[in-house]
């Protein structure tokens, strides 16, 4: 069965994948009504792209404090996304926000979510004998 930060995980993964793309490919995918190139906005989405796949592959690794840095750089992505983005009803524009959004949700989730041992199973519990 395949885990919660497996999954998120790899939404994760997507996601750092859609915003590089989303960034290099602006104009070409949404129209010229983006005006994303201003200020550097299309820079900072393969930047901040390029960090959460990064980020997202430490995460399925394993650790489970790069799940809060997952979530913290898609924030930021909505943040610039919303912040040069000039019309709100693109699809470029709901596609990121919505990604972005699950993946700070299930993001949060996975960092909560503690692998705990129960007593009776952890390994330096031993039989007593005698």
């Amino acid at each position: 069965m395949v885990g919660v930060k497996t999954i998120a995980a790899l939404v994760s993964i997507v996601n750092g994948v859609w915003v590089i793309v989303a960034g290099t490919y602006w104009y070409s995918l949404f129209g010229a009504q983006c005006h994303l190139s201003a200020c550097g906005g299309n820079l900072a989405l393969i930047g901040l792209g390029a960090i959460l796949l990064l980020d997202s592959v430490v995460c399925l690794i394993g650790l489970s404090r790069a799940f809060y840095v997952s979530a913290g750089i898609s924030v930021i992505v909505v943040f610039v996304d919303a912040t040069f983005s000039i019309q709100f009803s693109s699809a470029g524009f709901i596609v990121t926000c919505a990604l972005a959004l699950v993946t700070i949700a299930l993001d949060l989730v996975a960092a909560s979510r503690k692998k705990v041992i129960a007593e009776a199973d952890h390994p330096l519990n031993l039989p007593v004998f005698g």
